[in-house]
């Protein structure tokens, strides 16, 4: 018996005849049979269950995909899930072996599908197997496909994209497709940090320490080893992970926040030497020279470099006694200090270096101590110190 008759023989077991007689019934195509059975089943859980029912046997999940398939007109496809989705949605009840057909079936059509509203309702399907399942890496095979589709033009891609989400929410990023990069940016710009899975946090924090560790290694000459890009989409999510629950966790990573000190200071060094494009821009000619050559400062590969170090370093000593001491030890103080001049390519940097030499010193009297020695060598004046917000009064009466 072909799928066009088996389909129309069960039209008939569902007593639709008072809608669709015989003689209409033998002129319906595999299409109009599925439009039938996708109208069919969002009247009542007991017809989606007595659909789901039929095509959980005798391999018709799959013969009828396959006939589905091998349509030119994508439409066949679209609907033979449509019909499934209905379906799932009446929350019907699926055997295990069944929940494993229809999840290799899902996975193996977005894998080969050409058509973007297709792909769209497979992954409702998908999204709503992943909530009910204890496998979650059955589903990553799909994350390359889902991150293709966000890449393509049209506004098809909302179920993909939950699919991500929940992926990343509910999964270490190790255990994902080699597409870190691209799924760490999706974290951000989801603005889902906060409910990120705290082994991929633990994976950025390792990723960032040893590519920084790396460059760390390398002589001032070697700076152009860095790859702010790489290293600043890192960045990004550790900055705002810091700002959201994750902040205990990073700073209790002493590694990270070493780093960090240690990065700033190797780029800080590098603009201050004139090497390569870490040259900080202090004046208004040096401006209109680089809008002269048709190029736009958040253009520039280490636009806002300097800045988000310094706003990573904050949070990680934030009401941080411990992390307060490790900076002041390793002379991040006066490097933060140092760091308060205007430049064109980090905005903001000496608002942010003020709320950090704040954080530093609150509370923390070695810190202050540090502070008032760098105003006796000259490092640090009244003038600027006041500017600050930042009165020192003595060697044994300091106050911030």
């Amino acid at each position: 018996m072909d799928v066009r008759e088996d389909l129309t023989n069960f039209l008939e077991e569902l007593k639709l005849d008072g809608k669709l007689d015989s003689s209409v019934r033998s002129e319906m195509n595999i299409l109009d049979c599925l439009r039938v059975l996708r109208n069919f089943v969002v009247t009542e859980k007991e017809n989606a269950q007595r659909v789901v029912d039929y095509l959980s046997s005798n391999f018709r999940l799959q013969n009828l995909l396959s006939s589905c398939s091998k349509e030119e007109d994508p439409l066949h496809t679209r609907v033979f899930f449509q019909v499934l989705a209905n379906s799932l949605v009446q929350d019907v009840e699926l055997k295990d072996d069944i929940e494993a057909d229809v999840i290799s079936v899902c996975v193996t059509a977005l894998e080969e599908s050409n058509d973007a509203k297709s792909s769209n309702v497979v992954s409702s399907i998908l999204l709503r197997m992943m909530k009910k399942s204890e496998n979650l890496t059955v589903f990553t095979p799909c994350v390359p496909v889902w991150l293709q589709i966000l890449e393509s033009p049209g506004d098809t891609s909302d179920f993909p994209l939950l699919c991500l989400k929940y992926l990343i929410e509910n999964l270490p990023v190790s255990s994902l497709p080699d597409q870190k990069q691209d799924i760490l940016k999706l974290v951000l710009d989801l603005e889902a940090v906060e409910d990120l899975h705290e082994e991929s946090l633990e994976t950025v924090v390792s990723d960032f320490t040893y590519l920084t560790d790396t460059i760390l290694t390398t002589t001032l000459g070697s700076v152009d080893a860095l790859k702010p890009g790489e290293i600043m989409d890192l960045l990004d999510l550790l900055t705002s992970a810091s700002n959201t629950k994750h902040r205990t966790f990073l700073q209790e990573k002493k590694s990270l926040l070493i780093n960090t000190v240690y990065l700033l200071r190797m780029v800080h060094d590098a603009g201050k030497n004139n090497i390569n494009d870490f040259k900080p821009i202090g004046r208004l000619s040096e401006l209109a020279a680089l809008e002269k050559d048709n190029s736009t400062l958040e253009e520039h590969p280490v636009y806002q470099f300097k800045v988000k170090l310094i706003r990573l370093m904050v949070n990680l000593i934030w009401e941080h006694q411990e992390n307060k001491t490790l900076v002041g030890e390793i002379e991040g103080l006066q490097l933060v200090l140092d760091c308060c001049n205007i430049d064109g390519k980090n905005p903001f940097i000496t608002q942010w270096a003020v709320m950090t030499i704040k954080a530093l010193c609150d509370n923390h009297s070695s810190n202050q101590e540090i502070l008032l020695g760098l105003r006796r060598q000259g490092a640090a004046d009244d003038t600027l110190l006041r500017e600050m917000g930042i009165s020192l009064k003595s060697k044994d009466d300091v106050k911030t």
